[in-house]
């Protein structure tokens, strides 16, 4: 499996010790054996705002953290189904390397804060980067409508919703926010209609993502794909 392959993954599975259900946490497939999640805690709210934009490096980040708190918890000498082994093995280390390799070239070339990635150090990195995660789904309020003048008109940049959907659920929220921050960074004047936010090649690998605009299970988004309701 591509490094590629292995991000844009996601199954359901029964709930096992550190494992939580597909409704609880979005998660990515890590190997056979084993699969990585993100708690729902890191989740809910309290919400905040403060923080511009989310660079996805962060997100495959977390991912990585949270397998190895994981790993902490259970134990490298068991895997997933309480079976004697030693599931930690070298072939997984360099799953997760080419995990962080793959994460580095799409999405920390212009978006990653200066972070930079080498054998010795990745783990301390990731560890730090989980923070940015935890703050940016704490976002829930969106930025104020951005405004322009042409002709003497003012145009609006605020995201088009969909009034038969009824309110934006939090999850769906946060996402509609990171966009509109993405695509105000990386797509402004590259002849983007006012109201569409294409932005999902920032988010596609991530199952919560699909979830929260309930996009079929294992088939995350097309970076030129829409989401439903903006």
């Amino acid at each position: 499996m591509t490094a590629l392959a292995f991000l844009q993954r996601a199954r359901r599975s029964p709930e096992r010790g550190w494992l939580l259900t597909r409704q609880q946490s979005p998660r990515v497939r890590l190997s056979r054996d084993n699969e990585l999640c993100v708690p729902a805690a890191q989740l809910r709210e309290p919400f905040a705002s403060g923080f511009p934009f989310l660079d996805l490096a962060t997100l495959g980040s977390m991912a990585a953290q949270q397998m190895l708190q994981a790993v902490g918890e259970r134990g490298s000498q068991v895997d997933e189904t309480g079976t004697a082994r030693d599931w930690w093995t070298a072939k997984t280390r360099q799953q997760m390397w080419q995990y962080v390799l793959c994460l580095r070239q799409v999405y920390l070339s212009d978006s990653a804060g200066g972070l930079e990635f080498s054998d010795a150090d990745v783990w301390d990195q990731l560890g730090s980067a989980i923070l940015g995660l935890q703050t940016a789904f704490q976002l829930a309020i969106f930025n104020r409508p951005r405004t322009a003048y042409a002709g003497g008109r003012e145009r609006s940049y605020a995201p088009t919703l969909n009034a038969n959907q009824g309110p934006l659920s939090m999850t769906q929220r946060f996402f509609v926010r990171f966009c509109r921050g993405y695509c105000e960074r990386f797509v402004n004047g590259s002849g983007r209609m006012p109201g569409s936010w294409i932005c999902n090649a920032a988010a596609k690998h991530l199952a919560a993502f699909a979830d929260s605009f309930g996009c079929p299970d294992d088939a995350p988004m097309v970076p030129r794909e829409t989401c439903d309701g903006f």
